[in-house]
């Protein structure tokens, strides 16, 4: 049974923003999926993105929570033919998508992809590193990516080892060999290590 604070109201409104504050500086890990419209033509028409978690708390307890929060959180991937949005704190956040596949294919806008800092996505096998996945441009224009993790079902074609080897070879050619550049951080690994981390495999079915 949740507990009630009723006193919180009449608390000094510096020690209360002091508290919003403390919550507001959790990182979260905030998973999206596509909806996409079969019924369109030969391809999946984007209808939305939409999250797969609720929107951060702080959002919907009162008036003077939510206006601490908006300050913090950006609402994004507003695509689609019916666009909704999705609550993230880039500094903080991890955004949890199904495959490079989606990041690839999807435009998302210039503004998003120089705040991203965090990515983490799922696949069922390995192919993502051997494939077209990293063939494009998208990884260079990730400018502020400090961490990026791969959660995968199947590494029996490569070890994690080389896959992150492989990754990073992506970056370096994608980023034109730049002095001095910083890489994110790298790291593959296995269905059971990516819950540790609260990153569960988005299933093709999750996608619409």
């Amino acid at each position: 049974m949740t507990e009630t604070f009723h006193l919180f109201p009449i608390l000094p409104q510096e020690i209360r923003l002091q508290i919003w504050s403390i919550i507001l500086h959790e990182p979260r890990n905030t998973p999206i999926r596509r909806k996409t419209n079969w019924k369109c033509g030969s391809d999946k028409d984007l209808l939305y993105f939409q999250p797969r978690t609720p929107p951060p708390v702080l959002t919907q307890v009162c008036s003077e929570s939510r206006a601490e929060a908006l300050q913090v959180y950006t609402r994004a991937f507003t695509y689609g033919l019916e666009p909704r949005y999705t609550y993230i704190n880039f500094a903080l956040d991890r955004l949890i998508i199904s495959d490079w596949d989606l990041f690839v294919h999807v435009p998302f806008s210039a503004y998003e992809r120089g705040c991203i800092r965090k990515i983490a996505f799922t696949a069922d096998n390995c192919d993502v590193f051997h494939g077209y996945f990293f063939r494009s441009n998208s990884a260079g224009t990730l400018k502020a990516l400090e961490e990026l993790k791969a959660v995968s079902r199947d590494w029996n074609r490569c070890s994690t080892a080389s896959a992150e080897s492989i990754v990073r070879g992506q970056f370096d050619e994608l980023r034109g060999h730049v002095d001095g550049s910083v890489y994110p951080e790298i790291s593959c690994m296995g269905e059971q290590d990516g819950l540790h981390f609260g990153v569960d495999i988005i299933d093709e079915d999750d996608i619409f």
